[in-house]
């Protein structure tokens, strides 16, 4: 059971600051059962997130274990660990959900990371509004194995803006010339690091003889989804959680994430309509449909495929186009749905101004109110577009958008549009 407790300070710290540090949360014994658990899988560490990708252990690189592979006791407790849950819950606000579990090892000579901030508008792990990053060291992260450096108060130079929509929001890109001095957390092996989602750090070269291990764990809260849409974890992840573990999971299958469609809803006369496709024999229903692989990889963009995978906006947006005449230029995730023998993504996005587009053949708008009255093949239909143009209080939706709508422009495209 958990035996650290935030105080009202703990809290105000970390709203404050941005950042947190719990010592010697977690135990000798747990950090040792994590450790042998990562060394006995060096092995299976293939994926380097670094440049170039053809590094061998120990070569220095960034090595990883994420995704699915973590899929045995001694490396899934941690995801669920009641001081870590407990931390993240208050933290939040609300129910936390595993978006990222992602252990590291830095070999000797390993370069580091530069300062950065994991908002990134593009991913999974990086696009809810209201998310935490928890951090436990198995070994000591000290001058010479590399300290893990943030930058207090950074969190703040990042700004929401409500979207003409009513229902999402923007984000407003940091002013770097703002940011302040980096300091050291000075974590040690057990320590647990809470870091805001939109704080500044870096991680400094390893300029010792020995590895740099730790786990970097994040966790969104349940009433801000990403706006890319959750990482897809497997059965075999599932399993291996107890009860509060698997609440924890967003989504879960295994089943591929073939498909994407797309609520796309207008203000027209006062009344809420969602445009819907006519598919023939089967009725009408969203626009979208098969992606094939795009749902269980990265889009060839160059980017890191352990990130990105579950981002269908892309896929999605030229499939739209394809069949509507309409170009959007974001979507935010709804929910994950069963279709026929995958999973089909689901998205939203809101018309403020009229298209200056013809609608392609086929494709109409109709009132929310007449859902009932059609006819229509797809068993989440009226579900999924609940979930969009509904009435959901509380709910934090963020601006996604695809890899290949951010990337061209390293900078303010990122965030506002």
């Amino acid at each position: 059971m958990s035996n650290i407790r935030l105080s009202t300070d703990d809290i105000q710290h970390y709203r404050d600051e941005g950042y947190l540090v719990l010592r010697q949360a977690i135990s000798t014994r747990e950090c040792e059962r994590l450790e042998n658990a990562l060394l006995a899988r060096l092995d299976t560490f293939g994926h380097t997130v670094s440049v170039p990708r053809d590094k061998v252990f120990p070569e220095p690189a960034k090595y990883t274990l994420a995704a699915n592979d973590w899929a045995e006791p001694d490396l899934a407790f941690i995801a669920e660990h009641p001081i870590v849950l407990d931390a993240v819950s208050e933290l939040l606000g609300d129910a936390p959900l595993l978006t990222a579990y992602v252990a590291y090892v830095r070999p000797p000579n390993d370069a580091g990371t530069k300062a950065h901030c994991d908002h990134k508008r593009w991913r999974p792990v990086g696009s809810s509004l209201n998310w935490c990053f928890t951090i436990i060291p198995l070994v000591d992260f000290d001058a010479e194995v590399g300290p893990l450096l943030v930058c207090p108060r950074s969190h703040q130079l990042i700004q929401l803006i409500p979207g003409e929509d009513g229902r999402t929001m923007s984000v407003r890109a940091p002013d770097k010339s703002r940011l302040g001095e980096f300091v050291d957390t000075t974590l040690k092996r057990g320590d647990l690091l809470l870091l805001h989602g939109n704080t500044w750090h870096e991680a400094p070269p390893n300029r010792s003889n020995r590895l740099r291990i730790g786990l970097f764990n994040k966790y969104a809260a349940r009433n801000a989804p990403p706006a890319a849409g959750f990482f897809k974890w497997s059965n075999a992840v599932f399993d291996s959680l107890g009860p509060r573990g698997q609440q924890a999971l967003a989504v879960h299958s295994d089943r591929a994430l073939h498909a994407a469609r797309l609520v796309l809803d207008r203000k027209h006369e006062g009344k809420t309509q969602v445009l819907l496709r006519n598919e023939g024999n089967t009725g009408w229903t969203l626009p979208g449909g098969w992606v094939g692989e795009a749902g269980n990889r990265a889009l060839d963009s160059g980017l890191d495929g352990a990130w990105d995978t579950g981002n269908l906006i892309g896929a999605l947006n030229d499939l739209c186009l394809e069949q509507t005449n309409l170009d959007l230029s974001w979507m935010s995730y709804v929910g994950d749905y069963e279709e026929e023998n995958h999973l089909c993504r689901v998205y939203g996005g809101t018309l403020t101004k009229s298209p200056q587009r013809e609608l392609h053949p086929g494709v109409e708008w109709t009132s929310v109110s007449r859902l009932e009255k059609i006819r229509s093949g797809c068993p989440f239909l009226q579900q999924a577009i609940e979930l969009w143009v509904g009435d959901n209080a509380g709910i934090v939706r963020g601006k996604g958008k695809s890899e290949h709508q951010c990337l061209p422009v390293i900078g303010p495209r990122q965030f506002v549009d």
